[in-house]
């Protein structure tokens, strides 16, 4: 989600503002913060910093999952900012629509005067959907050949026969421009939740486009209408207009679910083949690089060919399938691991005594340093430090380095997204580009009770691009060196 706002006047030199944005006031509604993105000035000798407000209950008097941002320097006229993040809703939640004040920008000085009087954004729809009952097919189970690190949707190099996805496959790889991939989605739908829908329209990134000649691919159907088709041009952010591919499965309503039935596990899995992924994830999770999925049951997508623009009618279900894009091959020279690890089911490591510390060692190729910004460093089930200024402690034997951190959730999740994450800024690293001059990188970090199965993650951010891979998935015993 990105909230963009333009002051209508600039606000005073020299003033430092806290600058507040309201979402929704229910515990059940999520802002993750370490997706948190600012475009906001620093104030003069201040550098912005922002929390998401989550008090023990939710209520008027204490309002929950407010946006607050400190540090903030003048805003210009007619100048646009914004304010991203990714959130999540729990299925706990009763509520259906937004709160009139969602989106609401207010801003002040640090005593309190108003600075930016509150305004609310007039949004096209206050309306909240719920996801139908999507049936996974194992992805979650790392056991499993059909583990895909929790991810709906996947790729796989285009070839004949197809390929099959292997459980080494963590969403969308990105290889080159020219490399034809499948994208291959892996769910089925309850018996209840296709209404009037013989067929699937699917919405996404303009820069998942086609490479060659479709062909729309099931184990267990073949495909009545199978299209991709580019809809309008792209723009900031994303809309419906970008990339439409359509696959109809019959010409009876309903037959989405008589199709991919719930009885039978290889009846949950369908491929676009010949696909170009252009370009890695975005870091700004609020644009033309954010490669999600908007899916909906339709009718009307069954003309022949040539395919024209086929007008389609919607049916009551449509769902969003999040995933991510992979870096083939990246960061292959870098090794991370975990030194002085300990933890039981009643005690563990809180940097008392001595912390556990998070090693990353190697080199990075020419191409994985160009326009270097950061290195990401993404875990789960540990626990960073915060230095009293906000910063994060780490260390270099021949380097001073910078670190900032952002909270995730300890979930078993293999999306970036979801972990902590700690930032490294890498502008005066002096080694790490050849094997003969290796750098090496500790991070202090607190252990978790009885949480013994960390998995991590590494990226190097170039420009507003991430170039991620899942590094390792480690089973810990109570030490490990």
């Amino acid at each position: 989600m990105r909230f963009g706002f333009i002051p209508q006047q600039s606000t005073p030199t020299g003033v430092e503002m806290i600058l507040t944005m309201k979402t929704f006031y229910i515990q059940e509604f999520v802002i993750i913060q370490s997706t948190l993105v600012i475009d906001l000035p620093n104030a003069n000798g201040k550098t912005v910093s922002c929390t998401v407000n989550s008090p023990a209950v939710c209520a008027v008097a204490t309002p929950c999952n407010v946006i607050i941002c400190t540090g903030v320097g003048p805003l210009a006229t007619y100048k646009e900012y914004s304010i991203s993040f990714k959130f999540y809703i729990l299925s706990t939640s009763g509520v259906t629509t937004v709160y009139s004040n969602f989106g609401t920008i207010s801003a002040t000085d640090t005593s309190g005067n108003v600075i930016l009087q509150a305004a609310t954004p007039n949004l096209g729809s206050t309306t909240i959907k719920t996801n139908p009952t999507l049936l996974i097919t194992r992805v979650n189970n790392p056991s499993s050949a059909n583990f895909r690190a929790y991810q709906y949707v996947s790729s796989v190099i285009t070839a004949t026969p197809p390929n099959s996805p292997s459980s080494t496959n963590y969403g969308i790889n990105y290889y080159s421009t020219t490399t034809l991939q499948d994208i291959v989605f892996e769910h089925t739908f309850s018996s209840t939740s296709m209404v009037n829908a013989g067929g699937i329209e699917i919405y996404t990134t303009p820069y998942l486009s086609l490479g060659g000649t479709l062909t729309c691919y099931s184990a267990v159907t073949a495909f009545t209408t199978c299209q991709v088709k580019t809809v309008g041009t792209q723009k900031s952010t994303p809309a419906l207009n970008f990339l439409l591919m359509r696959m109809g499965v019959g010409s009876n309503l309903g037959s989405v679910t008589t199709t991919f039935s719930t009885g039978t596990a290889g009846n949950r899995q369908f491929q676009f083949q010949n696909m170009v992924v252009s370009q890695t994830s975005s870091v700004m999770f609020a644009d033309d690089g954010v490669f999600d999925f908007y899916a909906r049951g339709a009718v009307g997508v069954f003309s022949t060919s040539p395919l024209p623009d086929v007008t389609t009618t919607a049916s009551t279900t449509d769902w969003l399938m999040n995933t991510y894009v992979v870096q083939s091959g990246a960061l292959a020279n870098v090794n991370i691991g975990v030194s002085s690890f300990w933890t039981g089911t009643a005690a563990y490591l809180d940097g008392t005594k001595f912390p556990a510390f998070i090693r990353l060692t190697g080199w990075m190729t020419a191409q994985e340093k160009a326009s270097l910004k950061r290195r990401s460093v993404f875990f789960n089930y540990l626990d960073f430090f915060v230095n009293t200024d906000g910063t994060v402690p780490c260390g270099c034997p021949v380097s001073t380095l910078d670190c900032t951190g952002a909270l995730g959730h300890n979930w078993a999740s293999y999306n970036p997204f979801m972990m902590h994450r700690v930032d490294i800024d890498l502008s005066t690293m002096e080694y790490g580009d050849a094997s003969t001059n290796p750098f090496q990188i500790i991070i202090p970090v607190k252990t978790q009770t009885n949480q013994m199965k960390i998995t991590f993650g590494l990226a190097v951010l170039t420009d507003y691009q991430y170039f991620f891979l899942i590094k390792a998935i480690l089973t810990l015993n109570s030490w490990f060196r």
